[in-house]
């Protein structure tokens, strides 16, 4: 696990919380994934990645990426 990250599988949901007081509420699809997706975060660049994927979502989302 990253130092200052915590992640939790909530039923179907990844929440992840960053050391920056910031946290992240995903709905993944199943409880399954949810617990594979927590138990892979111990890896620095899986949650770089992940990060990485919301914020493009996010931005996509928004008209920010074309």
């Amino acid at each position: 696990m990253n130092k200052g990250v915590e992640v939790k599988a909530i039923g179907p949901q990844l929440e992840i919380r960053l050391e920056d007081g910031l946290t992240i509420v995903s709905y993944v699809g199943s409880v399954e994934v949810a617990k594979t997706l927590a138990r892979g975060f111990h890896n620095e660049h899986i949650v770089d990645g992940y990060i990485n994927l919301l914020d493009y979502c996010s931005a996509k989302r928004n008209g920010r990426v074309s």
